[in-house]
């Protein structure tokens, strides 16, 4: 971890917004939380449980030197509880507490325009550090095939609140999410070797030039 310098953003609220479904549980402890990424010019908030990582971008209305914080899951949903009760392109200040004890630890300090909230960051390293390696590795997979995605994890991306388009590079590459100031990741079952896309087929079969009489008149219909 890093500690923060003081910046001023706004998005903050939709870029957290979108990125909560995608945090680690309990049981996944290093995951367990929301990384704050600051590269000297965007803020990105980061989440993943290792089936799926979101990216959302913040805008920053100032210069500071880099600095990186993970907010465990309970400091995370504080965060977005304050965000909950800001203007959507509300102004945000984050920042360095300063110390008001020689022991005491580093903490960051969210501000809004009408209240302020002071974080306890987590020290420990994990994946999420990585993540610009983790997105370079699966947009680099251009492999094209059926993809098997776990049902249970598609309402995650239901935080988005515009149109997204998706993309299935097939094989074991991850299928993208994308939106404004948005990259989603979403990890695919491990295909079975024997596996090769049947049921699509089967469906093709069913509703193809050999399908019932009236499924035309149908469709015209339903168009």
């Amino acid at each position: 971890m890093t500690e923060p310098t003081d910046i001023r953003t706004t998005g903050l609220r939709q870029a957290v917004a979108r990125v909560l479904p995608h945090l680690g549980t309990e049981n996944v402890p290093d995951l367990n939380g929301l990384l704050l990424d600051y590269d000297g010019t965007i803020l990105f908030a980061v989440a993943s449980d290792r089936y799926t990582l979101a990216v959302a971008r913040v805008s920053v209305h100032n210069s500071s030197v880099p600095w990186a914080v993970f907010l465990d899951g309970t400091e995370a949903r504080a965060l977005a509880d304050i965000l909950d009760r800001t203007g959507f392109h509300e102004e945000i200040a984050i920042g360095h507490r300063p110390a008001r004890y020689e022991d005491e630890a580093p903490a960051v300090r969210v501000t809004s325009a009408h209240e302020s909230i002071d974080l306890d960051p987590d020290e420990r390293e994990n994946d999420l550090f990585q993540w610009r390696a983790i997105v370079r590795t699966h947009l680099a997979d251009s492999e094209t095939g059926p993809v098997l995605l776990n049902p249970e994890l598609l309402d995650r991306w239901s935080a988005l609140d515009e149109p997204a388009a998706v993309r299935l590079p097939g094989g074991h590459g991850a299928v993208t999410v994308t939106a404004e100031r948005f990259l989603g990741l979403h990890m695919p079952i491990r295909l079975r070797p024997d596996h090769r896309g049947e049921e699509l087929a089967w469906w093709q079969s069913i509703v193809g030039a050999n399908g019932r009489p009236d499924d035309a008149g149908t469709a015209r219909k339903a168009g």
